[in-house]
């Protein structure tokens, strides 16, 4: 895993063991995300995804993020789900994100 993540990570207070990057072509076209899978302390899966588009975050795009999730979730059940992004998000997208459970930060 790339050093800059790791720390964005981090300065979150999740601590990951075992990560590992899932090939993003296998679930989406997407060129401006990065997946990762990793363990905590008490080996409960986490899936990670960074979004690094500049434009702001939209429901089609954070539909398409979900789809992600629920298709990794399919083969590799994990306990926590985050998105992280670098955009601003709108608060639809803010408030679905709550709905589905999937916790979501802002990191530079």
């Amino acid at each position: 895993m790339n050093q800059n993540l790791s720390n964005v990570l981090i300065h979150h207070q999740f601590i990951l063991k075992n990560t590992q990057n899932i090939d993003t072509s296998l679930y989406t076209k997407m060129k401006t995300i990065t997946i990762i899978l990793g363990e905590d302390a008490k080996s409960q899966k986490y899936l990670v995804i960074f979004s690094f588009a500049k434009s702001k975050i939209l429901m089609k795009n954070i539909i398409d993020i979900e789809k992600i999730f629920l298709n990794i979730n399919k083969d590799i059940l994990c306990k926590k789900n985050i998105f992280f992004h670098k955009a601003m998000i709108c608060s639809k997208v803010q408030n679905y994100l709550n709905l589905k459970g999937i916790k979501n930060y802002a990191f530079v």
